[in-house]
């Protein structure tokens, strides 16, 4: 059995497609669990700040320093300022 051009070419054709199919599913899903990764790690540092500004605010009821607040929460005294000045988080919503 001999193969023509035209077989040949339709065949090498069937073959391309299948092989761009294959790697434009593969760069998706990877694509996918890229921003899959972001979302997650974006939203761990978000909870993370979330908990030090709470923990910051009962410090602040409990009247502690801006130093002392600082430091057992990982915020930054300028954060620690902002909050005693600003509304509080349960006020603004």
């Amino acid at each position: 059995m001999r193969l023509d051009d035209v077989t040949l070419d339709s065949y090498l054709e069937k073959v391309f497609k299948m092989f761009i199919k294959d790697k434009t599913e593969m760069l998706l899903e990877i694509s996918r669990q890229d921003g899959l990764k972001k979302g997650m790690k974006k939203g761990l540092k978000e909870g993370d700040l979330n908990a030090r500004w709470e923990i910051a605010m009962n410090l602040l009821e409990l009247g502690l320093s801006t130093d002392a607040i600082a430091k057992a929460s990982g915020l930054s005294e300028q954060e620690i300022l902002a909050l005693r000045v600003g509304p509080r988080i349960d006020e603004a919503v």
